[in-house]
């Protein structure tokens, strides 16, 4: 016999209370799920809160950055026109006059220099290409002359080690430095075996990284393709 079991509003079964249902289970789970909504919306909130303090970190840290980097690039160009300007410019050496004998064209230039290095015997030579490749071979120099020529190459030299100390110590920058020695390296590098010879004579091994570095600019421009051989 099938007997009807009667629900009761109260939310039993026959009379019985259910486990799962009962008078105060629904405002319990409303407020058991609001609760855990409210967390969701604070971890939420927490973690934008956090995004939005870490972006506004970075994008202080990155303008930081820059500002650095154009402080640093501006006392790189400072430097690199200081050290062009005491080799072009600078007194007490004669480096300068060095760059205008590498810039003597063979048998067709000469030009006249005042050698003052001793106050009381003032020198004037007339120096030609073939007399600076003469110099630049010969130990010991055989004259003022050639003795000469020598000190104006160790005096650029000695300048071109600087820069190239300036460079690796990132002080200045290649670019900076380039013009108007670009050219001048050309000019070596048409008689780059005896400048060569006597860069390692007096053991000036920076100038000839530098000279290195004009050297490897030279073959990119060129596409790859190395100088022609002098002559």
């Amino acid at each position: 016999m099938i007997r009807d079991v009667p629900f009761s509003p109260s939310g039993t079964l026959g009379g019985v209370p259910d486990a799962g249902v009962g008078p105060t289970s629904f405002p319990q789970r409303r407020a058991a799920n609001l609760t855990e909504w409210v967390q969701a919306v604070a971890a939420v909130t927490a973690s934008v809160g956090g995004l939005i303090v870490a972006s506004l970190a970075i994008k202080q840290w990155m303008e930081a950055n820059k500002h650095r980097e154009e402080a640093l690039r501006w006392m790189q160009e400072q430097q690199s026109r200081k050290v062009l300007d005491d080799l072009f410019l600078g007194e007490g050496h004669n480096g300068y006059f060095a760059l205008i004998m590498a810039d003597l064209r063979a048998g067709a230039d000469e030009c006249r220099f005042e050698d003052d290095w001793i106050r009381s015997k003032v020198q004037v030579h007339t120096i030609n290409h073939q007399q600076v490749m003469a110099a630049l071979q010969a130990t010991p120099p055989p004259d003022d002359r050639a003795a000469f020529i020598q000190g104006c190459f160790d005096d650029l030299f000695y300048y071109l080690e600087r820069i190239d100390l300036y460079l690796e110590k990132n002080f200045v920058r290649f670019e900076d430095v380039r013009s108007p020695l670009v050219y001048y390296a050309e000019q070596v590098a048409l008689n780059t075996k005896v400048y060569r010879a006597y860069i390692r004579k007096i053991r000036a091994d920076g100038a000839g990284r530098l000279l290195d570095r004009f050297d490897a600019d030279r073959v990119r421009e060129r596409g790859g393709l190395p100088d022609a051989p002098p002559g």
